[in-house]
């Protein structure tokens, strides 16, 4: 009970008393810098509503034109990728499946990366947190609002944190660090 009350407090409550921001506005809040290209490493921590201890994985993120990588190395090999409109799950032996269900989320990655608003606009609307450099996205389709409640974006020029609750109660943080070329 204490976790759910948490996570109203932390996640909901905030939504409700935001203000709705437009894409200009998200930009200048994150002065994020609009590119095609990204890549880095990210942490990502999966907490589970019946666990204690969060799942943590690692790996590396590629984005190039219409191709994004999203490589996860720690603690087991796996991949997404995005080659034109197909989506591509592979495990750790090399399999590679094509997936249809992911695209959403694997878009909204690949958007947050590149710091493409209006790709994300298309699917969550914008509102204003009480943190600096932050801003929380909230579903419009009711396919990703049954699962996600809302999406927490922060940082300085790039997206460097991501936080994601879902419906369940479980939570998503991914920690992004870009490579400066």
């Amino acid at each position: 009970m204490f976790r759910i009350v948490s996570c109203f407090l932390l996640f909901i409550a905030p939504a409700l008393l935001a203000n709705s921001l437009t894409t200009t506005q998200v930009q200048e809040t994150l002065a994020l810098q609009f590119s095609t290209e990204a890549n880095g490493t990210f942490v990502q921590k999966k907490y589970f509503a019946a666990l204690k201890k969060p799942f943590i994985s690692e790996g590396q993120f590629r984005v190039s034109g219409t191709e994004f990588d999203w490589l996860t190395k720690k603690p087991v090999n796996s991949a997404l990728f995005i080659r034109g409109n197909r989506i591509f799950s592979e495990d750790n032996i090399g399999n590679q499946v094509e997936i249809s269900g992911a695209k959403p989320v694997v878009e909204l990655l690949k958007a947050v990366t590149t710091g493409h608003l209006e790709t994300i606009a298309t699917q969550f609307g914008f509102f204003q947190t009480e943190q600096q450099q932050c801003v929380l996205l909230t579903p419009k389709a009711k396919s990703l609002s049954d699962v996600i409640a809302q999406i927490q974006l922060c940082g300085r020029g790039v997206v460097s944190d991501i936080s994601v609750l879902e419906i369940s109660g479980n939570k998503t943080e991914i920690q992004l660090l870009y490579n400066r070329d």
